[in-house]
């Protein structure tokens, strides 16, 4: 695993454990999050 599917590893994680009440929320960081790895996650 890479450093940076590490990083995304816990940090959903920590989004997860406290997104239980604020599902809103929790979608609007996936994405957010998912945005921002897109381009790390594509081959150079």
């Amino acid at each position: 695993m890479s450093r940076e599917q590490q990083a995304l590893l816990e940090m959903m994680q920590e989004v997860h454990s406290h997104g239980e009440q604020q599902e809103t929320d929790l979608n609007a960081l996936m994405t957010l999050i998912t945005e921002k790895l897109a381009p790390v996650m594509k081959p150079e």
